[in-house]
């Protein structure tokens, strides 16, 4: 806790993950053209999980998909190909919309697990 003369100013916890892990995909942005959504692995209460690391397919229906990787420095696939491995946990997709579409994201992991999401 942050206390300024006596006054509560803010709060902050660190919790570690537990359980089993999971794929997450949230939407991070969506305006006029682009959606920007995050590839993640979690644990059950939606913790992420830094020390695990999957590669990841993403395949999408009403979008153009520009881009998906990881802050990787050294990624082994390119941005354009709907693969990518997460770095630290985490992977993320740039999408560009098309006029009059519903979006339909699918993401699903090497190990077998899968996340959804409709825009």
């Amino acid at each position: 806790m942050t206390y300024e003369k006596g006054e509560k100013l803010g709060e902050y916890a660190l919790s570690s993950p537990k359980g089993e892990t999971r794929l997450c995909l949230t939407v991070d942005y969506d305006r006029a053209e682009l959606v920007y959504l995050t590839a993640a692995l979690c644990d059950e209460a939606g913790t992420l999980k830094t020390g695990a690391d999957e590669e990841l397919m993403a395949e999408v229906e009403g979008a153009k998909l520009l881009g998906f990787g990881s802050g990787d420095p050294k990624p082994l696939m390119n941005y354009n190909t709907g693969r990518a491995k997460t770095y630290k946990g985490r992977a993320q997709l740039i999408l560009k919309k098309q006029a009059g579409f519903p979006i339909h994201v699918s993401v699903s992991s090497n190990t077998g697990k899968t996340a959804y999401i409709l825009l």
